[in-house]
């Protein structure tokens, strides 16, 4: 069977991942597209199921952590609020719980990767989904899905979406 968003859609809605109505609004620009690995990891954002982080340089550090952390929240039905950088310090309140995360600012630029791989689990609801990271490559923007381990093992299976080797995966 071809790989397509229609397909997609339909396995995350059977997956319990996403509504029928939300995949098929998702879907439908595409219709039969077939999707490559690339595709597939753009479209589990588009489907609500994953979150990106731009790799590339940013014109606004702190507006791009604001909203890598307001998608985590929206994926993952949680709260964020008081997203602030101060040097290298990210603060914000996740679920009324105050935190704070250090980062590493080689350049006022671009957004630590390293540390958002090593910490976006502490953004996990208490519900069974895990942040798992996915393989990229250079130029490509980090992608985090949501799903249960049985979840991603399926995605894996019969989408190819492979996921960074320290998942464990």
């Amino acid at each position: 069977m071809d790989r397509t968003y229609a397909h997609l859609g339909a396995r995350l809605v059977a997956l319990g991942m996403v509504a029928e109505d939300r995949a098929r609004e998702v879907a439908a620009p595409f219709g039969d597209e077939v999707l490559d690995g690339y595709d597939v990891r753009e479209a589990l954002v588009g489907f609500g199921v994953a979150v990106s982080a731009h790799t590339g340089d940013l014109d606004d550090l702190e507006d791009a952590y604001r909203v890598f952390l307001e998608d985590a929240a929206a994926v993952g039905g949680q709260r964020v609020a008081d997203v602030a950088l101060d040097g290298d310090e990210l603060s914000f309140t996740w679920n009324g719980k105050d935190v704070v995360w250090g980062i590493d600012l080689d350049s006022a630029e671009y957004l630590d990767q390293l540390t958002l791989y090593e910490r976006v689990n502490e953004l996990d609801p208490a519900d069974g989904r895990v942040f798992h990271a996915l393989e990229f490559e250079d130029g490509d923007d980090a992608v985090y899905l949501l799903a249960t381990p049985a979840a991603a093992a399926v995605l894996r299976e019969e989408f190819g979406v492979d996921f960074d080797s320290a998942e464990g995966e």
